[in-house]
C-alpha cells in the first residue's frame, strides 16, 4: 500500500497536554518513543530530537530554528550497541524457533547432547555483513558478533504476530528490544533508536515460515 499525494500525508496525530511547557514536551518525548512506524519514511525521530532540544525547551524559536541546529536535529544514525545487537539477534533466533519448533531441523536448537553447538546467523546492516554466532550454556546466551569477544547475556521473548519483544540482562545491565518483522527486514527499535537489518533465511526454514 502506498500514501498517495492525493491524500494528507499525516497518518498518525499525538496530541499531549500538561501543566507547562516543560512537563508536555517530556510527555511528547515519552509518547513518541512508543511510536514503531514501519514500512512507511517517518519524522518520528526528529520530533523526538526537536522535544529535547535545549533551545526548543526554552522557547528560543524562530523561522531558522531548523537550518541553525540541523546538526542536533539531523544526527547521523546511531549503531545499535554489541549489547543491543546481541540481544536482537537471540530474540530473532528464539522466535524463528518457536515459530517453526515442528521442524526437525530447528527442533533441538540449543539441545544437541554432548556438543557445544553453535547456531550461526547472517545479518546485513547496510552495506555491512554481520556475521552472528550464538551458543547457550544455560541460562546464558554466549554471542560472537564478528569475531569480537563475546557478549553473555540472558534473555526473554514475548511475540505478538510479527512483533517480537525482547528483554535481558548483560553485565548488570538492562537490555530492551522491539523487533518488527517486515519482509526479510528486521526493523530493531533499542534506546530509542531504530536500525534495520536484512536477515538470511535458509531454504529449507523459509519453506517452513511460509507453511
Amino acid at each position: 500500500d502506498a500514501v498517495s499525494v492525493f491524500y494528507d500525508p499525516m497518518i498518525a496525530k499525538l496530541v499531549v497536554w500538561a501543566p507547562d511547557r516543560s512537563s508536555s514536551l517530556a510527555l511528547l518525548h515519552s509518547k513518541l518513543q512508543d511510536y514503531h512506524v514501519v514500512g512507511l519514511s517517518t519524522n518520528i525521530k526528529f520530533l523526538k530530537d526537536l522535544a529535547t532540544h535545549p533551545k526548543f525547551e526554552s522557547a528560543d524559536v524562530h523561522t531558522d530554528f531548523i537550518q541553525e541546529h540541523g546538526d542536533a536535529l539531523f544526527p547521523s544514525p546511531v549503531a545499535l550497541s554489541d549489547e543491543n545487537l546481541a540481544l536482537a539477534a537471540v530474540s530473532y533466533l528464539l522466535s524463528r524457533t518457536s515459530k517453526i519448533s515442528q521442524s526437525p531441523w530447528t527442533r533441538s536448537m540449543f539441545s544437541r547432547l554432548n556438543v557445544n553447538h553453535i547456531e550461526e546467523l547472517q545479518l546485513k546492516n547496510g552495506e555491512t555483513d554481520l556475521d552472528i554466532k550464538i551458543r547457550c550454556v544455560a541460562p546464558s546466551y554466549f554471542v560472537s558478533i564478528d569475531g569480537r569477544p563475546e557478549v553473555e547475556l540472558s534473555a526473554d521473548i514475548t511475540i505478538d504476530d510479527n512483533v517480537i519483544l525482547g528483554s535481558g540482562n548483560s553485565a548488570d545491565r538492562k537490555l530492551e528490544c522491539k523487533i518488527v518483522q517486515d519482509g526479510d527486514n528486521l526493523h530493531v527499535f533499542c534506546d530509542g533508536n531504530e536500525n534495520v537489518l536484512s536477515r538470511h533465511v535458509p531454504k529449507y526454514m523459509k519453506a517452513d515460515e511460509e507453511e
